[in-house]
């Protein structure tokens, strides 16, 4: 998606490791030459704002606040202004199901080793987002054709994990669109 997206080469990894590496790298990068004014509170307040309005339940809302504080670390959250704070029903609504994705992947892999619920949820609510807030061109974010081309054509390489058993894949498909992610498949 970084290259659909005009990321150059050097800037993307190939695995986990390259991108903790990169990503630290970059931290300290940032962090050792700040801009001032610095835009990126106003870009993470932004796109939490965007996340937060895709998701149907209120007790679910702070969830990209603290995916981002997962997968980012707290510091480095906080330096992109992601310092919302989330209801204790919504944290503990995160905790038991990150906890739950851990337990139902460890446990299933001893059976099936490729299976994971979390590439499951990360699938589904990837799609969700991407379809909603990249290609959805009626929003104020509107990305030149070429991109959106690009874009529509990346996501269509996504329609079927090769990984997961087939009745998740056909649940998959049930929570976001039957066979290949195509560009019909993202209109509104």
């Amino acid at each position: 998606m970084g290259h659909v997206l005009g990321i150059r080469r050097e800037l993307l990894v190939d695995t986990m490791a390259q991108a903790d590496a990169l990503f630290a790298q970059m931290q300290a990068r940032g962090r050792t030459r700040p801009w001032l004014p610095d835009p990126r509170p106003a870009l993470g307040a932004a796109l939490m704002n965007t996340m937060e309005k895709e998701i149907p339940f209120s007790a679910l809302k702070g969830f990209p606040v603290l995916m981002t504080r997962y997968l980012c670390g707290t510091i480095s959250a906080r330096e992109i202004g992601v310092t919302e704070h989330v209801s204790w029903v919504t944290y503990a609504l995160f905790v038991l199901g990150m906890g739950l994705a851990k337990l139902i992947d460890t446990v299933v892999r001893w059976l099936l080793p490729e299976f994971s619920i979390s590439r499951f949820f990360t699938r589904v609510v990837g799609y969700h987002l991407m379809s909603r807030v990249l290609l959805d061109q009626t929003r104020p974010l509107k990305l030149p054709q070429h991109l959106l081309n690009q874009v529509t054509r990346a996501m269509g390489q996504w329609g079927e994990d090769a990984k997961a058993p087939g009745w998740m894949n056909r649940v998959e498909d049930r929570l976001t669109q039957r066979g290949a992610w195509n560009a019909q498949g993202f209109e509104r």
